[in-house]
């Protein structure tokens, strides 16, 4: 019982990792919109620009993630928006940047420093350094989800740092490297 617990913790923090857009939604198709499309996100931008506090969240781009993640459903995609925004102000995200991680940078590190040859940034993680049988039972999970959850939001971070720069990047790579049990 006490492996089976253990899988499905290390099971739920590989899945913080891979929560992010794994469709393979080429750049173009990214950046391009049907007609109906972009009406639905004129209707979308009307209805949640005036409830969005941060300057990224109101660029075109951003906005386009919630629609297609809800193909294109206005109502759908801003009650996904705002359980989101509701989320992110219960968790404190504005303020993940700036917490110490220094003892999670050791004992589970991944990093973010290669791009692939479309400029996408690439997080890399070896799962074999990371002990998470002992962060659970020194009672570290929701600091290890923290973690997880931190390094999501760096690859986003990235993105968006990205496309101020004027690239056209909007998808991050997660690998995550497992060489003792291939």
């Amino acid at each position: 019982m006490e492996m089976l617990k253990l899988s499905l913790v290390s099971f739920a923090v590989l899945l913080t990792f891979l929560a992010t857009d794994c469709n393979g939604v080429s750049l173009n198709q990214d950046l391009t919109l049907t007609k109906s499309q972009k009406e639905a996100l004129d209707k979308f931008k009307a209805n949640v620009l005036p409830k969005l506090t941060k300057d990224y969240q109101k660029s075109d781009i951003y906005l386009i993630r919630w629609l297609r993640a809800k193909n294109f459903n206005v109502r759908a995609a801003e009650e996904m928006l705002m359980s989101d925004l509701k989320w992110r102000r219960a968790e404190k995200m504005d303020n993940i940047h700036t917490e110490d991680w220094s003892d999670m940078e050791e004992e589970f590190p991944w990093f973010m420093d290669g791009y692939d040859n479309e400029g996408k940034p690439i997080l890399t993680a070896n799962y074999d350094e990371w002990d998470l049988r002992k962060g659970v039972v020194a009672g570290k999970l929701q600091r290890i989800m923290r973690w997880m959850t931190y390094a999501q939001e760096s690859g986003v971070r990235r993105v968006r740092e990205l496309q101020a720069e004027g690239k056209n990047v909007t998808q991050w790579h997660v690998i995550i490297l497992n060489t003792i049990n291939n």
